[in-house]
């Protein structure tokens, strides 16, 4: 049972279908400098796009409603070279599987 009115979305049925869209590409296809969808990075599109602010765990409820997972972007040496990033990379994957 609800208490109180309940405030409408600030979001429309179009709206959401967009963000869904957008969120299953890269950010990096609307000009973002980041390789994946986190929380803050959700917040700061919907406010440029939409005009519209959400708590990040608002966030995280839209974006599993659309079916998208907030990412974090492992950090790597900006020194590393192609070859210690591959090998770092099959470290990772290597320590995944076998934990």
């Amino acid at each position: 049972m609800r208490l109180g009115p309940v405030a409408p979305p600030d979001l429309d049925d179009d709206q959401l279908d967009q963000f869904a869209a957008v969120l299953h590409g890269p950010p990096e296809e609307l000009g973002y400098d980041e390789p994946v969808w986190s929380t803050a990075l959700v917040q700061a599109y919907l406010i440029e796009e939409f005009d519209v602010a959400y708590s990040q765990r608002h966030i995280r409820r839209l974006m599993h409603r659309a079916g998208v997972s907030p990412k974090r972007p492992r950090p790597e040496p900006a020194s590393a070279d192609d070859q210690e990033r591959e090998e770092f990379y099959d470290t990772v994957e290597k320590s995944r599987i076998s934990g």
